[in-house]
């Protein structure tokens, strides 16, 4: 995260908690960041988002409920 100068430390637990609870995003964009991101976010490790690891795929299926399945695809106009 350190070489993305966009990246606010102060803002990433609000933008964290949109990401998994937002059912227009996706599953796998959650679990993207999840497997790509969790050692560099101080949100999953303490507090409430270290928590919520030991039951993301549960908590991705209730807040995901239509979105859950989706199939990767790309729209070209």
């Amino acid at each position: 995260m350190a070489s993305n100068p966009y990246f606010n430390e102060a803002d990433s637990e609000e933008h964290l908690m949109i990401l998994l609870m937002n059912e227009g995003l996706s599953a796998e964009l959650a679990y993207y960041c999840i497997d790509n991101c969790k050692n560099e976010l101080s949100f999953f490790r303490e507090g409430i988002g270290y928590r919520y690891l030991a039951d993301i795929d549960f908590l991705l299926r209730f807040w995901k409920k239509t979105n859950y399945h989706t199939t990767p695809s790309i729209t070209l106009s």
